[in-house]
């Protein structure tokens, strides 16, 4: 038990597995100790700072409780092994470059699938009820992305999850499902269909979430946070002020990544879907944060983004071009932000 490596995987589902010990504690202990044995041998006043004072004297003392932590982690692992999952921790080299940037990383992932395939990744993300607008605009950019050797990542949902990963598989191009459940839990018949699609087809699948969970409405507005922080930037495709996509919108603020939002000419102007995107990309950048209720973090990423827009404009197939070159800048150089 003291020989767990607190970096690894095991040892960070170790620690998350003792009560009263969260992600910033379990942080702070693989940042100190390279074992759960050297924390344990630091004892309840070397551990003072790090984390509170029940948790020291359990680290500090062992017993039932650790042990069944470590035993618990274990069986994890070995039941993600039997259906073919791969667990990372936030420390292992294989994790996702851009993921580890963001604020709130999650310390350990589940993964299907080749990861490297993030390398050049962009999130595709919408309604669950779109328009025939909508669904049309997903398609289209999702090809367009997908063809340029893009990954599109979304959520696996159905309406533009859907149909974005249904366009990277039509046109060849590979698709990463980020899910908001366990990596054995899908909400629908369809959605496991289209997940066993994407994994044969070469693609991968990532969630944060343990075997056996079930999503719930917060598992999925966290798991937004995934989808914008393994991306290079956002396309926002259709969706409602007031819906769960503009949670995406947020993250993809608060991370400093690009946000996309189609152009909606004047005959889809009066469809309430589009408002969203018509205010994305053309309303002050200020005003709009007030217009949904933005929290003061997000209020001061708008600030600092020192753009006139909060999203970039795709005008149509013309644009195109323009665009993939302000994505292929972000991959080469990942400081630089187009502005529109």
């Amino acid at each position: 038990m003291h020989g767990v490596e607190l970096r690894s995987a095991r040892g960070i589902m170790t620690l998350l597995g003792v009560k009263g010990l969260g992600p910033v504690t379990a942080m702070k202990l693989a940042d100190r100790f390279s074992t759960l044995g050297e924390a344990a041998e630091a004892g309840h006043e070397g551990l003072k700072g790090l984390a509170t004072e029940p948790v020291r004297r359990l680290l500090a003392d062992g017993g039932p409780a650790l042990a069944e932590a470590v035993a618990k982690a274990d069986d994890e692992l070995g039941r993600a092994a039997e259906i073919g999952a791969v667990v990372l921790s936030v420390f292992d080299e294989a994790y996702p470059r851009r993921l580890k940037d963001i604020p709130d990383r999650p310390l350990v992932i589940y993964t299907s699938g080749d990861l490297s395939l993030l390398d050049r990744s962009v999130a595709c993300v919408g309604s669950r009820e779109p328009t025939r607008f909508g669904a049309t605009v997903a398609e289209r950019l999702a090809t367009m992305l997908g063809e340029a050797g893009w990954t599109i990542v979304s959520g696996l949902a159905r309406g533009i999850d859907a149909a974005c990963h249904e366009a990277a598989l039509a046109c060849g191009a590979p698709t990463a499902a980020i899910l908001g459940s366990g990596i054995d839990v899908y909400a629908s018949d369809a959605a496991f269909s289209l997940a066993s699609r994407i994994v044969d087809a070469g693609g991968l699948i990532v969630t944060e979430q343990p075997l056996g969970r079930e999503a719930d409405p917060a598992s999925l507005i966290r798991r937004n946070r995934i989808q914008t922080g393994v991306s290079a930037a956002t396309f926002f495709m259709q969706a409602n002020m007031e819906s769960g996509t503009m949670h995406s919108v947020r993250y993809a603020l608060l991370q400093g990544r690009p946000v996309y939002a189609p152009g909606v000419p004047a005959a889809f102007a009066g469809e309430p879907l589009n408002h969203a995107a018509m205010c994305m990309t053309r309303m002050d950048p200020l005003q709009f944060g007030r217009a949904i209720d933005a929290k003061p973090a997000v209020m001061e990423a708008i600030e600092r983004m020192g753009r006139s827009r909060i999203a970039i404009e795709v005008a149509g197939r013309d644009s195109y071009p323009e665009i993939l070159a302000q994505l292929d800048a972000l991959v080469a150089a990942p400081e630089a932000r187009p502005a529109p």
